[in-house]
């Protein structure tokens, strides 16, 4: 897949990132994630049916959507750090842009989802505290070979995008009141 100069850009800021907060202690990582499910959590309260499944424009993901994504993805990379602090290999290709089924879960369910996704990935975290194996690596599509903890802190950055994203639909012209 050919990146634009954009993308190019935006992963060469995530490893940057990556590089920096990689340097963090577990209980600091926990720290950013329980921020996060906290912030995600305040984006969704009380949003009605129409405000969750509002779509900015037909190639955009609703925030019920966004969501979705984001339990799927912070549940299967809180799985890959596990996996690697065992000492055992990760899958070998990940795909993206997936998301849990909906159901057409409400506001109430999808905060339900996202604490168990979050309660996962703070476990999976905890693992990074003390004697873990920082050898083994699972390719990412972007960034490429990441440890356990790089992965732990991919899964910080890649909520924070999608709280932005949260953001971003909130702040369209024609997101319902």
């Amino acid at each position: 897949m050919e990146l634009t100069d954009a993308q190019r850009e935006r992963i060469a800021a995530g490893k940057q990132w990556l590089a920096q907060v990689r340097e963090e202690s577990a209980d600091q990582l926990n720290a950013r994630l329980a921020d996060y499910e906290a912030s995600l959590n305040d984006r969704i309260h009380g949003l009605t049916n129409d405000q969750l499944t509002f779509l900015p424009s037909p190639d955009h993901w609703s925030i019920r959507q966004v969501c979705l994504h984001i339990t799927h993805s912070v549940r299967t990379v809180a799985i890959i750090v596990s996996t690697l602090a065992g000492g055992k290999d990760g899958p070998e290709k990940i795909a993206m842009g997936l998301m849990d089924d909906d159901h057409g879960d409400n506001e109430e369910e999808l905060s339900r989802r996202l604490r168990e996704a979050f309660q996962l990935a703070d476990d999976a975290t905890r693992l990074l505290d003390g004697n873990f194996n920082n050898d083994q690596t699972t390719d990412h599509p972007f960034f490429g070979a990441l440890n356990c903890k790089e992965w732990a802190v991919f899964n910080l950055m890649h909520v924070s995008i999608h709280i932005q994203q949260i953001d971003r639909i909130k702040n369209d012209s024609s997101y319902p009141a």
